[in-house]
């Protein structure tokens, strides 16, 4: 027996961040252009055709993909300011708290947008395959939701162990 598909919630954290992620793509829209619809009326258009009641496969894999891709990618972002400047503070006072403080911003701030970009990335991998078998309807393991936060615990936890006992 499967489960019924359960669309994504507008106002949701998933809803929310993917709204973050595409409204910049709609600035050009012509509608938006026209003065027919805001951006983010345009970006939540968008975003029920993906993840609403009755989602575009296609368009919903191409979403899932892009949201994977810029969590991958901010984490990274973030691990690279944190040691830039870490770097720096570090060549200025050459103290080890600067390196606790380094691998303690690592762990909070790094570690979890890494942990949801890897959830992403496995929810990215499940919708090409409902894709690629032609589904009517998504399956539950590629629906994003308030799970990946519990499914990003593990992920979360492996990565701040990392950054906590790597050696600089």
């Amino acid at each position: 027996m499967t489960r019924p598909y359960h669309p994504v919630r507008p106002e949701s954290f998933v809803w929310s961040c993917a709204r973050l992620v595409v409204k910049p793509f709609f600035r050009r829209n012509s509608q938006v252009r026209s003065g027919e619809k805001t951006a983010r009326e345009a970006a939540d258009a968008a975003l029920t055709r993906s993840l609403g009641n009755e989602p575009d496969m296609h368009q919903r894999a191409e979403l899932l993909g892009i949201l994977a891709s810029v969590a991958v990618a901010f984490g990274t972002a973030i691990t690279i300011i944190i040691a830039l400047v870490g770097a720096a503070a570090l060549e200025v006072t050459g103290g080890d708290a600067v390196v606790s403080i380094m691998r303690l911003l690592f762990a909070l701030m790094t570690a979890p947008v890494l942990a949801v970009g890897c959830v992403w990335s496995v929810r990215w991998i499940l919708a090409r395959r409902d894709l690629r078998q032609q589904r009517l309807a998504p399956s539950r393991g590629s629906q994003p939701g308030a799970t990946d936060f519990v499914l990003a615990a593990p992920p979360c936890a492996l990565f701040a162990l990392f950054f906590l006992n790597v050696g600089l």
